[in-house]
């Protein structure tokens, strides 16, 4: 299989790529979103162990299963950024799980070009709407003046 989706219990960003080592099952994440292009092994934080933090058996033997060809996974995380439970002890994350640091890569890739697209688009359109509005104060004031 190639990748795996799975629920975390523990609160992570959309966009934070996680990896698993298979020797001692300890879970990672990265200090910078999978779009930076510095990313290394350095910039990490250890966040538990996949028993800690998976949230049922099944999800549990799904990256068992992984690990046992692979010496570490790679995923990212898909969760939004508004969780239909505010609690952080009942959060879950949704993460997929790939077997190569290249498939994770190309599936963030091809997952998040849509939301950074219209992040820019929105943060232009908010430009040029400011803008506007500045034209717009700047001739009342002339017409004031004049008045």
């Amino acid at each position: 299989m190639d990748k795996n989706k799975v629920t975390f219990c523990k609160d992570v960003k959309r966009g934070t790529i996680l990896w698993v080592y298979a020797d001692d099952h300890k879970v990672f994440r990265s200090t910078k979103r999978f779009d930076v292009k510095s990313f290394n092994d350095h910039d990490s934080t250890f966040i538990g162990t996949v028993d800690d933090l998976c949230s049922t058996k099944k999800n549990k033997k799904l990256v068992y299963d992984m690990l046992k060809s692979k010496d570490r996974i790679f995923g990212v995380c898909l969760n939004d950024k508004d969780h239909p439970n505010p609690s952080k002890k009942n959060r879950r994350n949704e993460v997929v799980f790939f077997p190569t640091w290249k498939k994770t890569i190309e599936f963030a890739n091809k997952y998040f070009t849509p939301i950074v697209k219209e992040k820019k688009r929105r943060a232009e359109a908010k430009r040029k709407w400011l803008q506007k509005g500045k034209q717009y104060v700047k001739k009342q004031n002339a017409n004031v003046k004049e008045a």
